[in-house]
């Protein structure tokens, strides 16, 4: 039946299992990538975390691929890349203890980093790696060659880190400390009564045929760095966080390792007695704050009964109250369980010695537990009388527990378990360690001797070393004294003048430690040498011989019950069972809660179900009950599911695919026995939906896009309203982002509902949010470049063009899941906003008005503008859905051409092909095309070849040709220059800009007309072809852009337009603009005047009324022009200004006799300058007749001197125009 299950499952998973091989090949990948990014990046850290993440947490199989690749990191030069290679190798060895003997050389290496922070994190790691290494010897079947170099070495790293302990740097102590601490606990044996954790390892898990780690030399190794931390711990310089961290590890050995608890007491003792004198005042106050915490802890247990005493003195001295000490008590049921315990584990213990015993005595190998016999044995006297204990106090209550527990007078306790060396007989009483006999012995000598006199001598002695003013630290820790005088304190004193000497090896209690030491050790050589004592094996066995003997007894006893009771039953009548006789249905509220409580029991199994190897059990067991039963089953998995999605997803997605099974008739269910045989299909969506909302909704930002993502890929199927879900989730902009990236992931790894995540992808590229749009059009981009679905996603975006042909736009682009309000509500607004300004139609619109706003074209369009650099074939039906759209969608589509036209380019054949078969009524979007072609770059000649046919064949607009003005011949643009002068004063501009190259900052502009040949042609145009006050705007607007317009090239084309027959109309206009806006060209402007004197400029009227103007503008340096017309047009002149007459004529009187030049005048010039002179003096009469009589030619610059007087102040003139 497993086979035919499992044949079915791979035929209906075999697309997933593809998906996952497929993921793993993706994430081998996806490593390779990361490891070459994190070579060369700045940021390596987050890189390598992202590696560590796949290949311990997720695919561990990959670890081996690349654990050499990311231990090469560990010479990098930044430090945080060395310490996240100690925690890689850390928690690789967590995770797989076989790397062990590929990483502790590295770890080696890194201890003896340069970095003080490295060296940290070294330390910290060596916990878990050394007890690693330990788990991995204790579960290895053989030690091999390659094992017991590994152990060396992790023996040689633990060395250097005791080392440490001396070390210079506090925290590496503290670090120190702490691996102290869990060798410790690690290389000893817990008692019955020690505290546990979760996975905690003991030197119980060690096997007895482990060479090279053996037991005893462990124990010893762990009671020798027990004593370092005693030592370090009594150290005079120790720092206060060394201090509180050894007394926090201390404290923790006595929780959970009991047997130490004698020695962590007298290190508190000596403690409180003598704090280190480097510590400052508020240090001694933290310190002694800690000592009371962790001494009040120890209270609770019930191991630290012995000690109760000498723990609630301590107390009183650092200023307990009675309430708190007698709150901490442990109460009298858990002292009767920890006897029962004791009682249970001893007789375990005589068992155990017993069968290593008739082993031994049967000619077998020596048992391999012997060293732990003895402390058994006397683990059994003592229990023995706590036995008797108990049976006295079973009468006691919980009123009287001061006899058997604990009595608080004036701060000083008494128990009843003498903790002074009272009662030390043989076997009443586990044995004391060495440390506590000594100052037993010492306090118990102190108490004989202790009297009034002794204490006055003692007072009177240490009087000359006191100091002259009280320490401050002993300010702190002084308390006063509230039964002075009794016994109590008397024998408080005598314990801490005991605790002091014991510290400084003097007292007898020291003395007599000694010579049992060295007993000790010479027994320990002798047992090394020559096996077991005699005498305790014999005890050994006589000790257990009893038990033997109970045991036999007690056999034989229960022998005898089955004959005698089987003899009963023969004689009395079998009587049927009914159940339905004894029992009662019960009650369907109590049935529920019972069913409840069992799957919660189930549930709440994890840890033991993994650690019995039936974790894949009890997974099938929870997906089969929650896919059978009841909703309120389903509720109680559900919950424990979301408690931890995390580190549960495997469970839920088990659960689908039970589900999916009974969704596909995957089972063999019957029919009758199925919860609910026609909803399947609502079980299998409830259970999706319920998973992807808590994700969506209440998961960690952190592990949500994560989660999720592998819910929705490896769910064998999505439904329509797990659909919906992530359409939801996407219409939120912070997590936007992740929906939108999934929709994509969905589409191309489920191509059974491809079109369905297509569409939801697809709906959001017409948000109105500006991040949630452009996220969904760069994934469906990315989509339409695979090229299998590009017929879908050109349809829609061609649909959604399309819109732009209705009168208004249509419902699908309103909505919540659009981002925009209903068209209901828009149609309000847009009521409200034109109230006062029109009439409404009867769509709810202001009449006149399309309902097209910017807003909706856009959203119509962005998609497909997005597509079109990608597929440059769309811009044709762009082109026929602009002939039919209105004038505001048209403005619309105008103005968001400039991106899509600029990616696809002037080289694009789809774009010269439109301007070439440029469809009726979109000659403007043609032009807009060209345009944002040209703006930055000149035309190519294909463009301006399309362009010029176009405009001589079809379109006749002007307009048509300035985006190619500059791909254009000389003759075209100046044929053309009186159309293009005639447009919008704004448009002219841009003619202009595109000719003389101001709109283009790149050195490559060309054009077929210089700025000088630019104005000639315009003072050159025919007035009838266009409006001399047209040409007056053009010819500004080249004056404004001074940039091209210099005054050397003023000068020329003022040059060249002196040399034109008839003179241009605005010659006169231009000469003034130009010396305008630059005054240096006064003298070339002088030469220009004299020259149409010579060209008789009185013969055009409109010429001459600018050379009076001129002239008028630029006096006195234009009198010398004036003196060179002749008479009659000098009467013109003062007739047009008459404030000339005066000026003129002063300039003339002011004359020197060399100027005249009289000696030398000939009659004709004599009767010139006459007629000047009465044209100066007003006789018109005369000079009218004279020029009757005789015609008075001009004269020419050569024959007159002229002498400009400029301005001293003016610049000077150009070069080449002096």
């Amino acid at each position: 039946m497993s086979q035919d299950i499992d044949a079915r499952r791979s035929t209906a998973a075999q697309f997933f299992m593809e998906d996952d091989s497929e993921e793993q090949k993706s994430s081998y990948n996806k490593i390779v990538d990361w490891l070459n990014h994190a070579a060369v990046a700045t940021d390596k850290v987050d890189t390598l975390r992202k590696v560590q993440e796949i290949i311990i947490n997720k695919e561990e199989s990959l670890l081996d691929n690349f654990l050499e690749e990311v231990l090469g990191f560990q010479n990098d030069r930044n430090q945080d890349v060395r310490k996240f290679i100690v925690g890689f190798i850390e928690e690789a060895c967590k995770k797989d203890p076989d790397v062990l003997p590929r990483v502790v050389t590295n770890l080696a290496m890194l201890l003896k980093d340069q970095s003080i922070q490295v060296q940290k994190r070294v330390v910290q790691a060596a916990c878990a790696v050394y007890r690693s290494a330990l788990s991995w010897l204790a579960h290895a079947r053989a030690v091999t060659d390659e094992m017991e170099t590994t152990w060396n070495i992790v023996c040689a790293i633990k060395g250097q880190i005791f080392g440490l302990v001396d070390s210079d740097n506090d925290g590496l102590r503290t670090q120190a400390i702490k691996l102290l601490e869990s060798v410790v606990l690690m290389q000893t044996y817990p008692e019955p009564d020690s505290l546990r954790r979760d996975n905690d390892f003991s030197l119980e898990d060690v096997p007895l045929t482990l060479k090279i780690a053996r037991r005893r030399k462990l124990e010893e190794e762990a009671h020798m760095v027990f004593e370092l931390m005693l030592k370090f711990h009594g150290s005079m310089h120790i720092s206060s966080v060394n201090l509180m961290t050894c007394m926090g590890s201390i404290a923790l050995i006595a929780k959970m390792r009991p047997q130490f608890m004698g020695k962590v007491v007298t290190a508190l003792e000596t403690l409180n007695a003598n704090l280190p004198p480097t510590l400052s005042k508020s240090q001694v106050s933290s310190v002694r704050k800690h000592l009371k915490l962790q001494l009040l802890n120890l209270l609770r247990l019930p191991s630290s009964v012995p000690f109760h005493n000498n723990i609630t003195t301590m107390l009183s001295d650092l200023g307990a109250s009675n309430q708190e000490v007698m709150r901490c008590l442990p109460r009298m049921e858990e002292l009767r369980r920890h006897k029962k315990r004791l009682a249970a584990a001893a007789k375990a213990d005589a068992n155990a010695a017993a069968a290593a015993a008739i082993v031994s005595s049967a000619g077998g190998p020596p048992s391999a537990k012997r060293p732990r016999l003895d402390a058994a044995a006397t683990a059994a006297a003592a229990v023995g009388d706590d036995d008797e204990y108990d049976e006295d106090d079973d009468d006691d209550t919980p009123n009287n527990m001061g006899s058997v527990g604990m009595s608080v007078s004036g701060g000083v306790g008494s128990t009843g378990v003498s903790a002074s060396g009272a009662n030390t007989e043989e076997g009443s009483r586990p044995l004391r360690p060495a440390t506590e006999q000594a100052v037993d012995i010492t306090e118990q000598f102190i108490v004989e001797r202790l009297s009034p006199e002794m204490a006055a001598q003692l007072v009177m002695v240490s009087m000359s070393k006191l100091p002259d003013t009280m320490p401050p630290h002993f300010s702190s820790m002084y308390t006063p004294i509230a039964a002075a005088g009794t016994q109590s304190q008397i024998r408080h004193v005598a314990r801490l003048m005991a605790t002091q000497l014991t510290a400084l090896g003097l007292g007898p209690g020291f003395s007599r430690q000694l010579v049992k030491s060295a007993v000790k050790g010479s027994l320990m050589e002798e047992e090394d040498e020559d096996g077991p004592a005699p005498g305790s094996k014999a005890s050994i066995v006589s000790a257990i011989s009893g038990i033997i003997e109970k045991d036999k007894e007690a056999v034989k006893a229960g022998s005898l019950m089955p004959g005698m009771t089987s003899t009963k039953l023969t004689k009395q009548r079998i009587k049927t069972l009914k159940l339905s006789e004894i029992t009662k249905p019960l009650e369907p509220e109590a049935r529920g809660e019972m069913l409840a409580a069992t799957v919660r029991r189930i549930l709440r199994s994890e840890k033991p179900a993994l650690l019995g190897g039936v974790a894949a059990v009890r997974n099938k067991i929870i997906t089969t009950i929650a896919a059978t039963y009841d909703d309120l089953v389903r509720r109680e998995v559900l919950y424990f599911l979301l408690e931890d999605v995390r580190g549960r997803l495997e469970l839920a997605l088990a659960w689908l695919y039970e589900e999916y099974a009974f969704l596909q008739g995957f089972n063999r269910m019957p029919t009758f026995l199925r919860p609910d045989p026609d909803g399947p299909e609502k079980s299998y969506n409830d259970l999706l939906c319920a998973l992807a909302r808590h994700l969506i909704d209440k998961a960690d930002a952190r592990d949500r896009d994560a989660l999720l993502t592998r819910l929705y890929l490896e769910a064998p199927l999505i439904t329509e309203d797990a659909t919906d879900l992530l359409r939801t989730m996407c219409l939120d902009e912070s997590r936007a982002a992740a929906g939108l990236a999934l929709l994509r992931e969905l589409v191309t790894r489920r191509p059974p509902r491809q079109l369905v995540f297509l569409n939801a992808l697809l709906v959001h590229t017409a948000h109105e949010n500006t991040e949630i749009r452009s996220r969904a059009i760069s994934c469906v981009v990315a989509l339409y470049d695979r090229g299998d679905l590009r017929c879908i996603i050109e349809e829609y975006a061609i649909l959604y063009l399309g819109f732009l042909r209705l009168p208004a736009p249509p419902d699908v682009l309103f909505g919540p899941e659009r981002g925009r309000p209903s068209r209901e509500h828009a149609i309000a607004a847009a009521a409200a906003a034109s109230a006062g300004h029109g009439a409404i139609g009867p769509d709810g619109l202001p009449v006149g008005s399309s309902g097209w706003t910017e807003e909706m074209v856009r959203a119509c369009l962005y998609l497909y503008l997005a597509l079109l650099p990608v597929n440059e074939k769309l811009i044709h039906e762009l082109a026929r859905v602009y002939v039919t759209t209105v004038a505001d969608v048209k403005r619309t589509i105008l103005r968001l051409l400039e991106q899509p036209v600029r990616g696809m380019g002037m080289d694009s054949p789809e774009l010269l092909r439109l301007v070439e078969e440029c469809p009726k009524g979109a000659e403007t979007l043609v032009t807009r095309v060209i345009h944002i072609l040209t703006d930055k770059t000149p035309p190519s000649a294909e463009l301006v070849a399309r362009v010029r046919d176009l405009y001589h064949s079809r379109v006749a607009d002007v307009r048509f040709l300035i985006p190619v003005l500059n791909g254009l011949t000389k003759k075209e643009v100046i044929a053309a220059l009186p159309k293009l002068i005639k447009l919008n004063p704004v448009v002219v501009k841009e003619v202009f800009n595109r000719l003389l190259g101001t709109h283009n900052e790149a050195s490559s502009h060309t054009s077929p007309l210089t700025p000088a040949e630019l104005l000639i042609a315009l003072h050159t145009i025919d007035p009838a072809k266009c409006e001399l006050k047209t040409i007056i705007k053009a010819t500004s607007l080249c004056f404004a852009e001074r940039q091209a317009y210099t005054q050397e090239v003023l000068a020329v084309v003022m040059q060249h337009l002196m040399e034109l027959n008839p003179l241009p109309t605005l010659l006169m206009r231009t000469v003034i603009q130009a010396l305008s806006f630059y005054p240096r060209l006064i003298g070339f402007v002088m030469n220009i005047l004299q020259r149409l004197i010579l060209k008789q400029v009185w013969k055009q009227r409109k010429v001459w009324e600018g050379f009076v103007k001129c002239c008028q503008r630029t006096r006195p340096q234009s009198f010398q022009v004036l003196l060179q017309l002749p008479p009659a047009q000098l009467c013109d002149v003062f007739e047009a200004s008459p404030d000339l007459r005066a000026p003129l004529l002063q300039h003339v009187m002011s004359f020197t006799e060399n100027q005249v030049g009289s000696n030398s005048v000939s009659r004709k010039e004599l009767t010139f300058l006459l007629q000047l002179m009465d044209v100066l003096l007003g006789k018109r009469r005369t000079v009218s007749e004279e020029c009757d009589d005789e015609q008075v030619e001009p004269r020419s610059p050569s024959e007159l001197t002229i002498d400009i007087k400029e301005d001293p102040e003016s610049e000077p003139a150009p070069p080449g125009l002096e």
